[in-house]
């Protein structure tokens, strides 16, 4: 196991959840091996306290600010309320009933493939500057407008340097999860500097009756600080949102027992 272990660390995260889906017996190997999903080129945290300006928060306290610096993750209930958590929902219902989602892929293009056992939700992809879309669903499309003055904050207030944001929505039907895995790698450039495909995780929950029972946590594993690796499962319950960094927080979604929506 030590020896497969050691070539499974050679391999990229997506061969290795694809060995992982099609021999599940190994799935020891495939996500315990010594770097796990963790890539050799993992990206390092942005500083966003060296140049922050309190005076420009807004959705941010300067508390949340340090603390997704030094803690690579933070936790906010209550976001909007539970008026807008509702309508949010009623949107992404409608959005589901009409065949709209469609089961999520790893990898892009050619190389794109899917393991229902491995990731087992059904995505979209939302634009904010999708008109249609908009007048069809007002109140996903408002949740879009604020997770874009999120960026904007953090790009005023941190220099966080922030381009672009992209949105989907995810629906994870009973009995689905998503094993372990980060959501960006640093991919190369012409240069002699990687640029990293994403940076900053948001999720935003809007399962407004979640109850223990239901499953379906996050599961957050903290960077190791000595022998015995750490984590905290953050339940995904409505009107939460959980921000972390994208390229060096490997997570999971463990098994669900009832459907678990986020954008």
């Amino acid at each position: 196991v030590t020896t497969a272990g050691r070539k499974m660390d050679a391999l990229p995260t997506s061969l290795k959840l694809k060995i992982l889906g099609f021999t599940p017996e190994l799935k020891d190997v495939v996500l315990n091996s010594s770097s796990s999903t963790h890539d050799a080129n993992v990206q390092e945290i942005p500083n966003i306290t060296r140049y922050l300006n309190s005076s420009r928060l807004r959705f941010f306290t300067e508390q949340d600010i340090h603390s997704l610096q030094n803690n690579h993750f933070i936790i906010r209930d209550n976001v909007y309320g539970d008026k807008k958590l509702l309508e949010i929902k009623q949107d992404a219902t409608t959005m589901h009933l009409k065949g709209e989602l469609r089961p999520a892929r790893m990898n892009k293009g050619e190389d794109s493939w899917g393991q229902s056992n491995i990731r087992g939700d059904e995505i979209k992809w939302l634009h904010v500057e999708d008109d249609n879309s908009r007048q069809q669903y007002p109140s996903l499309w408002g949740l879009l407008d604020e997770l874009e003055s999120i960026r904007s904050e953090l790009n005023d207030a941190c220099e966080f340097n922030s381009l672009k944001s992209q949105v989907q929505i995810a629906r994870y039907a009973a009995e689905t999860r998503y094993v372990r895995h980060k959501d960006a790698f640093l991919r190369p450039t012409s240069t002699t500097q990687s640029e990293p495909t994403r940076r900053l995780t948001v999720l935003y929950y809007l399962n407004d009756s979640w109850v223990p029972s239901d499953g379906g946590c996050l599961r957050i594993y903290k960077p190791k600080s000595g022998p015995t690796e750490e984590y905290v499962d953050v339940e995904p319950k409505g009107d939460r949102m959980i921000m972390f960094w994208s390229g060096t927080v490997d997570h999971e979604v463990l098994l669900s027992h009832n459907v678990r929506v986020a954008v």
